[in-house]
């Protein structure tokens, strides 16, 4: 365990630590609330939504001068093999690692402390969202290095997390303790709670009193590390996944045991139940750009405050998100408006709505003739 009174413990040389980092991108999520651009063939991590390139790309390339595609893992859905390959090419096969069906995120993480651990004893892993706008990446560099030194000197579990500049009842929340060392120039505590998404009045509470981050879902650790909290506070998990590893990863084995496994997130299954978490406030940009209100937050507008992309005829129109496939789309009069048109379905909302799309997915998954939609 860490002495808490060490004091910058930057004198680490960055390569010692590096050479032992592995980057593990999360890239099983179905995007259901960018319906009806997202699909369950073409997922929000696949999209183009902020920039030029695909969210996924985006999250590789941002640690690419850090990691090569050796120590390079991508966790995701098995049906999402082929666009995988085709837009990460660089990555070895045996880096890919192909769920059968979802089980969250505790499942995935525990899959690739696994199978890394047997590659090097002394790995560190940097587990990364595919979906995630990130800026500037050099100071997301920068303090990344400061992270993963921390971990590994540490053995413990570091949290990245994000200084709250509003009261966000979208993400979660870290109750962070006091100092207790720097690495890097860059502070870390005791993480004291881990808050699932609060109301408007606690946001607000929390962004009043201070000693709260979002939390950024970003997290630092030792294989070995999350292998022995898994042991402790996910032993069915574990037992599951080491059958699955001693197979080789086996796609037989795969099949038959994933499935069992329980559907637990990382911060529910770990991170709330475990003691010595350290947290990192960090000071470049972040969003999880979660639904098409918030991308409209990182996208250019003009004079109206309307962007658009593809076709559009906006007439006295403010605030307005215009997506267009193939048609022309035409407003007139409207304020703080979302339109999605696409080959076989069309959005339109209101932008402080733009949560409930997820629930509308939801809703044709139920239906027979609404299944094709998805």
């Amino acid at each position: 365990m860490m002495n808490h009174g060490m004091k910058n413990q930057g004198a680490m040389p960055d390569d010692v630590a590096l050479n032992h980092l592995y980057a593990v991108v999360m890239a099983g999520g179905r995007g259901t609330r960018f319906w009806p651009e997202s699909r369950s063939h073409r997922p929000k991590q696949f999209l183009t939504i902020v920039g030029d390139q695909t969210m996924i790309r985006q999250t590789v390339t941002r640690v690419t001068d850090l990691v090569p595609p050796e120590r390079l893992f991508v966790v995701t859905a098995h049906a999402l093999a082929g666009p995988l390959k085709e837009t990460l090419p660089e990555i070895p096969p045996g880096n890919l690692l192909l769920e059968p069906v979802g089980r969250n995120t505790a499942p995935c993480v525990a899959w690739a402390s696994a199978v890394i651990a047997e590659r090097d004893p002394d790995a560190v892993l940097a587990i990364l969202a595919s979906d995630h706008v990130i800026e500037p990446r050099d100071a997301f560099q920068d303090q990344l290095v400061a992270a993963v030194k921390l971990a590994f000197q540490s053995r413990r579990i570091v949290t990245l997390g994000i200084p709250p500049d509003r009261p966000e009842t979208g993400f979660g929340y870290l109750q962070m303790g006091q100092v207790i060392g720097d690495i890097d120039d860059l502070s870390y505590s005791d993480v004291l709670r881990f808050i699932e998404k609060p109301d408007r009045l606690t946001a607000e509470r929390y962004v009043a009193e201070g000693g709260y981050l979002w939390n950024s879902g970003m997290f630092v650790f030792s294989a070995a590390t999350m292998l022995k909290e898994m042991e402790t506070h996910q032993p069915e998990i574990l037992e599951g996944i080491l059958e699955i590893v001693e197979s080789r990863n086996d796609a037989e084995v795969i099949d038959s045991v994933f499935p069992d496994l329980p559907s637990v997130s990382i911060d529910f299954g770990v991170m709330e139940r475990t003691r010595g978490i350290l947290g990192m406030p960090v000071s470049f940009d972040w969003s999880d750009v979660g639904n098409w209100q918030t991308m409209y937050h990182h996208i250019p507008k003009n004079e109206d405050g309307n962007h658009i992309r593809g076709q559009a005829l906006l007439q006295d129109c403010r605030g307005v998100l215009s997506w267009s496939g193939n048609r022309l789309i035409v407003g007139i009069g409207l304020d703080n408006i979302i339109v999605v048109e696409t080959e076989d379905a069309v959005l339109v909302c209101r932008k402080d709505l733009a949560q409930v799309v997820g629930d509308v997915v939801k809703s044709l998954e139920r239906s027979e003739s609404g299944k094709r939609f998805i």
